[in-house]
């Protein structure tokens, strides 16, 4: 049986599922996987993405780093596998 599990896109469930993976796929040197969700009215990811790379594991907070640079780093790293 087939069960399906309703996660609505801006829900808090989706910012928790975002911060758990990049989280758990990151120990501070791998790009986060979540700079590829970005927000339609914007073309930015959402506020939560800011506050979860300048905190720890991750500490984003150099004067050259942009959530552009963390995405193509992320498809950079996708292309080498």
């Amino acid at each position: 049986m087939r069960r399906g599990h309703k996660v609505h896109y801006r829900g808090p469930i989706t910012s928790l599922l975002l911060d758990t993976t990049c989280r758990r796929d990151n120990h501070g040197l791998e790009p986060m996987l979540s700079s590829l969700v970005i927000l339609k009215a914007t073309g930015k990811p959402a506020g939560r993405f800011f506050e979860l790379a300048k905190g720890a594991p991750l500490y984003r907070t150099g004067a050259n780093w942009s959530w552009e640079r963390e995405r193509a780093c992320v498809f950079a790293r996708c292309s080498e596998r």
